[in-house]
């Protein structure tokens, strides 16, 4: 097995430095990101590299991370921080979090500060999404563990809960930017605001290395 990999691996070494950013790069995005940021980059990567056949596959940061080290991914578009002692990581940009609420949701109007979130019963994804520790650590708040909260399994179910009058969840910036539910009111933080970072992740030593650095390179100037 070893031995096929190696051979694999010395192929498309060969085929990148006759022809870069051509044929397949097998690329996962996390479900937090992909529905967001997707749509904003494949047309200008098409455009930019027409002989690169992108193979894209949606999971969650684990399951990436287990492709990632067998070999059945180039590369994984994620949220950061995370630590990745065997993987080498670009990051492409950060992005602020906010309070999303009902309309008539009694929280003052903002900016807010980590501590006014005190208190309040949030609903957040459930285990296994980063976005939900990183919202958390970002709001420097308690885990699940010590604090009473109600979990989805998705983005767009939390924003509907939310706009049902559910209660309260911390959302990035690249899922407001999509048209939300009129009830819905979004409330910004104080800096330094929350944040995230998303980044693109690869195995250290990858034969696709130097495609999945162009790519990146591509991506920070595209978002």
């Amino acid at each position: 097995m070893r031995i096929l990999e190696d051979t694999q691996g010395l192929m498309k070494k060969a085929r990148q430095m006759s022809r870069p950013m051509a044929g397949p790069l097998r690329l996962g995005v996390i479900p937090t990101v992909a529905p967001y940021l997707l749509p904003r980059i494949l047309t200008p990567l098409q455009e930019n590299y027409p002989d690169l056949e992108l193979q894209l596959q949606e999971d969650l940061t684990e399951r990436l991370l287990e492709k990632l080290r067998a070999g059945t991914l180039d590369a994984a578009l994620m949220a950061f921080p995370y630590e990745l002692p065997d993987m080498d990581a670009t990051i492409l940009f950060s992005e602020a979090f906010l309070l999303a609420c009902p309309a008539g949701h009694k929280t003052k109007p903002g900016p807010l500060s980590p501590a006014d979130l005190e208190g309040e019963d949030l609903l957040l994804l459930d285990d296994g999404h980063c976005l939900r520790d990183h919202a958390l650590q970002a709001c420097r708040l308690q885990s699940n563990t010590q604090r009473k909260t109600f979990s989805a399994s998705s983005l767009p179910t939390l924003i509907q809960m939310v706009a049902h009058g559910y209660g309260a969840t911390l959302l990035p910036a690249m899922a407001t930017e999509e048209d939300l539910p009129e009830t819905i009111r979004l409330i910004p933080f104080k800096n330094p605001k929350p944040s995230r970072q998303i980044g693109i992740a690869w195995k250290k030593g990858a034969a696709q290395g130097d495609n999945v650095k162009t790519l990146a390179k591509t991506l920070a100037e595209l978002l």
